[in-house]
């Protein structure tokens, strides 16, 4: 993967591209250059932790708390079966 693709998914990342197909079509800079769905799954979730990590550092204190809201949008909340 060149320097020049990963620059491209983490700017898709950081741009809320959720779409595989379109990461797959934006990031491919010659024919030979498309990503796999593993790979750019890979980097996603690299991206998520790179972004939770940094959260977590900037972060030392629990949110919410006397006084304050928290709100969670609601396609954050999954089940697990």
């Amino acid at each position: 993967m060149s320097l020049q693709q990963i620059i491209l998914l983490v700017n898709l990342f950081c741009g809320e591209v959720k779409s595989y197909e379109q990461i797959q079509f934006q990031s491919q800079l010659d024919a030979d250059s498309c990503l796999s769905t593993a790979t750019i799954a890979d980097w996603l979730s690299y991206c998520r932790e790179v972004c939770l990590e940094t959260v977590a550092r900037e972060t030392p204190k629990l949110i919410g708390g006397r006084g304050l809201t928290v709100s969670l949008a609601k396609e954050s909340i999954t089940r697990v079966e």
